[in-house]
C-alpha cells in the first residue's frame, strides 16, 4: 500500500497526519524534480551565452564589468542600487560555478523576471533570448514556497502518490537515496482545524 493518499482539506480532522515538508526537504525534492539532465542541457547554451558576453564586456577585471553592467541598469531603472554589483558579478560568472557532487549547477542568475530583464538588456541579449531562458531554464530550477509554485507542489504531490510512476523513475533513488526516508519522515498529526468562508465561496480549511 502507498503510505500517502489524495485527501480534500475540508474532510481533514484533528488526528489526521499529513505530509508537512521542511524546506531543507522541497529543496531536495526541487532537485530532483528539476535537476534533470533535460534541465542541465538547457542551461548549458544560458551559460556558453554568459561565458561569451563575459569575455566581450568592457572592463579588464570582473567587478569592472560588473560595474559597467550595474551603470547600465540604473540608465534603465534608476531604482536599481549600487550594491546590485555584487550579484551581477556572480551572474556574469553563472558559467564558473561550482557543481554539486551530482555535476548540477544552479543557473546563476536573478531570482525574479523584472531583474533578469534588466541584466539582459544590459548586456545585450535579445527580449525574445531573454524570455525563453527564463521561462524554460531559470524557472523550472527556483525553489518555490508553497504559495508561488502551484506547478512545482503538482509535482511533488504526483511523486508521493507514486515516486515510481513520474517521469523520473527510479533515478531519483539511485542519484539521492535518501530522498524517500525524509519524505516519509515529514509527517505530522493535525491538532486543529479552522474552516474559512472566503468571497461567499467554499469553504476553505
Amino acid at each position: 500500500m502507498r503510505p500517502f493518499v489524495r485527501k480534500e482539506a475540508g474532510l481533514i480532522e484533528p488526528g489526521d497526519l499529513i505530509l508537512a515538508l521542511k524546506d531543507d526537504v522541497r529543496d531536495k525534492l526541487r532537485r530532483a524534480l528539476f535537476g534533470s539532465r533535460r534541465i542541465q542541457e538547457a542551461l548549458k547554451p544560458y551559460h556558453a551565452y554568459i561565458s561569451r558576453k563575459r569575455v566581450d564586456l568592457p572592463g579588464t577585471t570582473i567587478t569592472d564589468k560588473a560595474r559597467r553592467i550595474v551603470a547600465t541598469m540604473k540608465e534603465l531603472d534608476h531604482a536599481v542600487l549600487q550594491a546590485e554589483i555584487h550579484n551581477v558579478k556572480r551572474w556574469i560568472t553563472a558559467d564558473l560555478a561550482p557543481t554539486d557532487a551530482d555535476g548540477y549547477r544552479m543557473p546563476g542568475t536573478a531570482r525574479d523576471w523584472a531583474r533578469f530583464h534588466l541584466f539582459s538588456r544590459s548586456i545585450g541579449m535579445p527580449d525574445a533570448m531573454a524570455q525563453t531562458y527564463w521561462e524554460a531554464v531559470v524557472l523550472p530550477t527556483r525553489s518555490y514556497r508553497v504559495q508561488e509554485g502551484h506547478g512545482f507542489n503538482q509535482q511533488i504531490v504526483q511523486f508521493v502518490l507514486d515516486p515510481e510512476a513520474t517521469a523520473l523513475g527510479a533515478g531519483v533513488f539511485s542519484r539521492l537515496p535518501d530522498l524517500w526516508p525524509l519524505v516519509l519522515g515529514a509527517v505530522e498529526a493535525v491538532v486543529s482545524t479552522t474552516v474559512e468562508q472566503r468571497n461567499g465561496r467554499n469553504p476553505n480549511v
